[in-house]
């Protein structure tokens, strides 16, 4: 099992609960992280940034899969934001 967290400005780290060693470093997106979700079968995490950008990451290859802009801009307690 593994669990992620922003590591304070510098980038999306995903841990290894188990060691508890972090496994992957995702850095460079540069903007706040506002939630994250892992896909169902565990291979990738979509994060979601400030401005309403999305990024889905592949855990074990470290890549970037796609960067999506979301239109609808959700506030933190689940509100659409004009």
């Amino acid at each position: 099992s593994v669990a992620a967290t922003d590591i304070n400005g510098l980038g999306l780290g995903v841990w290894e609960l188990k060691s508890g060693n972090r496994v992957r470093l995702f850095q460079g997106i540069g903007l706040s992280i506002h939630g994250l979700a892992f896909t169902p079968d565990g291979r990738r995490l979509l994060s979601s940034h400030t401005g309403g950008y999305l990024y889905l990451h592949d855990i074990e290859s470290g890549e970037l899969v796609r960067r999506l802009e979301n239109r609808a801009l959700i506030s933190s307690d689940g509100v659409a934001e004009p």
